[in-house]
């Protein structure tokens, strides 16, 4: 009965061990759209069909759009790979010095590698109030987006998840203050043409900027290589599952 009881003990173990040595595959995208619990089963789809193709390989996805949280997991579970947003790259690259850059993303609805942001405002433009989806530092909305435009110091930038709202209010003239819009959010309001946006316009675009990109952030990860080979596959197959993602495909980092 004992040796039984052992045999059932040994198998759950191994069970258990089995479910534990999967590698995250981290999408890192402060200020991104819906929660890490909306894109679950979107992740486990995209990294079914990445673990089929590559032998021996088993990722699991996990999106999180917030900084603490996203450098949180890092240093703690250590996934081997990461996507990460570009602003966040530039802000957290220093406590990340292991990454080494494997793949460029190209996004919808652009499928490029390097993108625009656009600063929106109403025919009266006040700069004195920035509002933005994603966490955008100062420093790199002055340096790296809009350095032409000279945004006071005394400017507020204001993070929302709210951001049609806010440029309706904008239009309207019941919020002051100008937006900084990703290329996907500049897609939607023109797609979408709704009357108050007669009353904002881009005033500009900003720098060419580089996109999301997958970085390996264990050197020793053996599956480096087939993950790189996977996901260029899954570009020219056009995979359904990248539209999922916001994703036209994956290219070489230039």
């Amino acid at each position: 009965m004992n040796r039984f009881f052992k045999a059932i003990a040994f198998i759950i173990i191994m069970l258990s061990w089995n479910i534990a040595k999967a590698d995250t595959f981290l999408f890192w995208y402060p200020g991104g759209a819906g929660s890490t619990e909306d894109a679950k089963s979107v992740l486990e789809i995209f990294c079914e069909g990445i673990n089929e193709s590559v032998k021996g390989l088993k990722l699991e996805g996990m999106y999180i759009n917030t900084e603490s949280e996203g450098i949180a997991f890092i240093k703690k579970k250590r996934p081997p790979v990461a996507i990460i947003s570009y602003p966040t790259w530039e802000k957290f690259k220093s406590q990340l010095p292991q990454a080494k850059p494997l793949l460029s993303t190209n996004p919808l609805p652009h499928g490029k590698a390097i993108e625009n942001y656009a600063l929106y405002g109403s025919q009266k433009l006040d700069l004195n109030t920035i509002y933005t989806s994603e966490p955008l530092e100062r420093k790199f909305i002055n340096a790296t987006l809009f350095p032409e435009i000279k945004i006071p110091a005394t400017a507020k930038v204001i993070t929302t998840d709210k951001m049609l709202s806010i440029l309706r209010q904008i239009a309207s003239g019941e919020t002051k203050g100008a937006a900084i819009l990703t290329p996907f959010e500049v897609h939607s309001i023109e797609m979408l043409k709704p009357k108050w946006s007669e009353n904002i316009k881009r005033i500009t675009l900003s720098k060419p900027i580089p996109t999301a990109q997958l970085f390996l952030l264990n050197q020793n990860w053996k599956y480096a290589d087939k993950l790189k080979d996977a996901l260029l596959g899954l570009t020219k197959d056009s995979n359904e599952i990248l539209a999922e993602l916001r994703l036209k495909g994956f290219s070489e980092v230039k």
